[in-house]
């Protein structure tokens, strides 16, 4: 019998398919596998995963929650056959269930069952069923002070914080409202408890007011044009797809740098972990380097149109083999699994630009994007060419030491990546392409002094890319015409945003007003709500290529390449496309992680100092990781 059982994403991974993990509000027909005997649960339902306790006889049952229907309770009856106790057992429900966990709360010897609830406009709360020891449970979250009020109430842990004998709840809650999180901790006194609020109590508070993204320009509270504005939506949705209640971001974990890591090490409380230093400013230190890294953002704007026919290389054998914190690589010659060189893959730029995208965005399946390396990981464990060895040497390990190995240290690698990109994005607080674009387009040109337009706080000048509107370009045949009324304003070629039928159509590239570009993004979401320095994905992406190929002993891909094929008019979710199938390769995991941190360019919320320093963090957060599990490997931890 397991005692503690938590979490509430429990997939069975040979039942998935090995380039995707299925998260929160997949619409899939359970199918579940339990000691070779299968079970079909013949509806269709939103749903986080089921949850496997040994209630009472030594045999797994299985518990589902589901969002729009009923949860169930499956009892196993030990000979491959399963039967539905839920009403029998008073723990029917369907009250937008989501996260489940099973633990002994009240120390009598039983497993008690604590559910979350998901609805992202309304608060709702969790539900604590606890045991009676007859196979009946009686729901009592409420007069137990556990009731634990959240808007997405996402998973439920369990541990004994403070050692007192009495296991304590974790309810985790993805929204934030009023600039404070409604994850909460439940402190177990003998089987009541007393919720504390994971609040930012940094004092964190922006420096601008908001952008509101529908109207040109940043809006006249921008008090720092480098630090972090929040953007005002109509309607705001997360990137993993959950509605939010607010219109107007908050600052999404500025305490982050105070969580307990796995193995950095601060200098002093007054330093960042792994501190990247000061990134470039507008007007200031490093003033031309921020205006390059502005102008490449919106070239990589003007490239994300499947009418351009521009076609490149893809191929490994012209992408990857880059050093640490540049884009200085020229590519692999030869596959060193086949001997053969690398195959050219030429596709057209705004196809590729358009998947990098969508697909590092946040998972091919919303998995978030430390879950997309466990995703890869996933992808490399389950691959027909992977050999189990550790470091690449000696005997093939079972399965089961494998996984807890690998996923051990790569999770405790993204754990400090997190605190340590979001530790610098608090302290630095640095802007977002999206209010440096509008606000530099917005004052002028900083090229020509004596030309129109001049600000030295404007945009550089660029033909065919960066330009001053004027009467001679907004004739009827003119590049701007359709821009008449605007002259003296400063018109980029960018991306036309989002179209009003994404399914079917593209917007593609054309002529603008700087001050109302916006990023290839849903324009419910448009920018992450935190500051960009440094990409989380960089230092994510880097952490979990460092793990792998620590652990696997080599830094390429099974059979020297990782693929992942976009499927023509069928991958994208912004709008159409591609126009063709498309194969993603990665010979590296180090190349597979420099393109998730050049993807944020081409998504337009990065800027290049965001991407390269975060490869530097999340290296060392990815190496540091790896020492520090060893200890837990051979003992001496």
């Amino acid at each position: 019998m397991n005692p503690l059982s938590t979490g509430s994403r429990f997939q069975p991974r040979d039942r998935i398919p090995t380039h995707r993990i299925l998260g929160p509000w997949s619409r899939i027909p359970l199918f579940l596998r339990i000691r070779d005997s299968r079970l079909w649960l013949s509806k269709w339902a939103s749903t986080t995963g089921p949850q496997v306790p040994d209630r009472d006889d030594g045999w797994e049952d299985l518990y589902v929650t589901l969002y729009d229907n009923d949860d169930i309770l499956y009892r196993n009856l030990g000979n491959g056959t399963f039967v539905d106790v839920t009403a029998s057992t008073g723990i029917a429900r369907g009250d937008y269930s989501n996260g489940a966990g099973w633990a002994d709360i009240d120390n009598d010897g039983d497993l008690d069952l604590y559910v979350t609830t998901v609805d992202s406009l309304n608060s709702r709360r969790g539900y604590l069923y606890i045991n009676q020891g007859d196979g009946t449970f009686v729901e009592d979250a409420v007069a137990r002070g556990a009731e634990a009020t959240t808007y997405n109430g996402q998973s439920v842990g369990f541990g004994d914080f403070n050692r007192d004998g009495w296991l304590d709840i974790m309810v985790d809650d993805w929204a934030f409202h009023e600039n404070q999180a409604h994850s909460q901790l439940l402190k177990n006194d003998a089987g009541l408890f007393e919720a504390g609020l994971y609040a930012d109590n940094t004092g964190y508070s922006p420096v601008n007011g908001p952008m509101i993204v529908n109207l040109p320009g940043v809006g006249d509270e921008l008090n720092d044009k480098n630090r972090w504005q929040p953007l005002s939506l109509d309607f705001i949705i997360a990137q993993n797809g959950l509605p939010l209640a607010e219109n107007t971001q908050s600052f999404l974990g500025s305490h982050w740098g105070g969580v307990t890591p796995f193995a950095l090490t601060r200098p002093g409380p007054e330093f960042v972990y792994n501190d990247p230093g000061t990134p470039p400013q507008l007007g200031g230190t490093g003033d031309t380097e921020f205006k390059d890294a502005v102008l490449r953002v919106i070239r990589f704007s003007s490239y994300m149109d499947p009418d351009d026919e521009v076609e490149i290389d893809i191929s490994p054998v012209a992408n990857g083999n880059n050093t640490l914190g540049a884009n200085d690589g020229t590519g692999h010659v030869l596959n060193p699994a086949t001997g053969l060189v690398y195959e050219p893959q030429f596709v057209k730029r705004g196809d590729w630009g358009r998947i990098l995208a969508e697909f590092w965005a946040d998972g091919p399946s919303s998995e978030t994007p430390p879950g997309h390396w466990n995703t890869l990981a996933n992808y490399v464990s389950d691959h027909p060419l992977t050999e189990k060895r550790y470091m690449g040497a000696g005997q093939i390990l079972e399965d089961l030491e494998w996984d807890v190995k690998l996923y051990f240290v790569l999770n405790g690698a993204v754990h400090d990546s997190a605190i340590s990109a979001w530790d610098a994005k608090a302290k630095y607080d640095y802007v977002r392409p999206i209010t440096a674009i509008r606000y530099m387009g917005g004052v002028g040109q900083s090229s020509d002094p004596d030309g129109l337009s001049y600000d030295p706080d404007g945009l550089p000048l660029e033909g065919g890319l960066v330009e001053v509107i004027t009467a001679d370009t907004t004739t009827v045949s003119g590049k701007h015409s359709h821009l008449a009324g605007y002259e003296g304003e400063i018109a980029i070629r960018a991306w036309l945003g989002n179209p009003a039928d994404s399914e079917n159509t593209y917007s593609g590239v054309g002529w603008i007003r700087a001050v109302e570009w916006v990023p290839y993004q849903r324009e419910t979401f448009v920018t992450p709500p935190f500051a960009g320095y440094t990409s989380g994905h960089s230092t994510f992406s880097r952490a979990g290529a460092e793990v792998l190929t620590a652990f696997t002993g080599d830094a390429y891909f099974p059979g020297g390449m990782g693929t992942f094929t976009a499927s023509a008019n069928d991958f994208l979710e912004f709008e159409q496309g591609p126009s063709e199938d498309i194969v993603l390769e990665w010979a590296t995991y180090y190349d597979a992680s420099d393109e998730a941190g050049i993807s944020r360019l081409y998504g337009g919320i990065h800027v290049d100092i965001d991407d390269l320093n975060g490869r530097i963090m999340g290296s060392l957060a990815g190496l540091g990781s790896w020492a520090e599990a060893q200890g837990y490997f051979d003992g001496s931890e």
